[in-house]
């Protein structure tokens, strides 16, 4: 470990902090970190200081036919035709929250399904991006077990990268099913 992240600066009501051990640890300085207080202190300072971030990738990732292309065309207010994706489609969206709030842009990476396309995946795969891992619901559990493969390798190659699981074709799946994924 190199530095703390400055989110541990929200957590104002810490009273011992024992960094023993941390050798290589830079940030905080040595000054700051004696003492508890200060550290949190001095990376809450950091923290206050962050600017927001308004633009990012969306990467779409999961095997074949789960709706990853569906779900870029919804997001971006369009149709989708029943083309697989070849390769990679890079699109833009612009995500607007609401009045007074900064838009968001997101530069989409649509990553093609097919098997063929796996060892290429990883030379795509970045930190500083927002993961979106789809899977189809009417796989049940064999539709979760497809997602480890997904979860690994996007944890080697982009650590600490956020990744929200998507469960796609809700609307074909039966009565009883639909209970059993609530």
């Amino acid at each position: 470990i190199l530095s703390l992240p400055s989110e541990m600066g929200r957590l104002t009501n810490l009273t011992q902090l024992n960094l023993k051990g941390l050798k290589d640890l830079n940030d905080p300085p040595r000054k700051v970190r004696k003492e508890c207080r200060d550290c949190i202190r001095y990376l809450n300072s950091k923290l206050r200081c962050a600017k927001g971030f308004y633009r990012m990738k969306l990467m779409l990732v999961g095997l074949a036919n789960r709706g990853k292309t569906t779900l870029v065309a919804r997001l971006q207010g369009r149709d989708c035709g029943d083309e697989p994706t070849i390769g990679v489609d890079i699109s833009e969206w612009l995500y607007k929250p609401s009045l007074g709030k900064r838009p968001y842009h997101f530069s989409i990476w649509d990553f093609g399904g097919r098997e063929e396309y796996y060892a290429t995946h990883q030379c795509f795969l970045s930190k500083r991006s927002l993961y979106l891992l789809l899977f189809n619901l009417k796989h049940g559990d064999k539709g979760v077990q497809e997602l480890k493969p997904w979860l690994n390798n996007i944890a080697l190659r982009a650590p600490r990268s956020c990744v929200i699981i998507v469960g796609t074709h809700f609307d074909e799946i039966t009565d009883n099913e639909r209970e059993e994924v609530d």
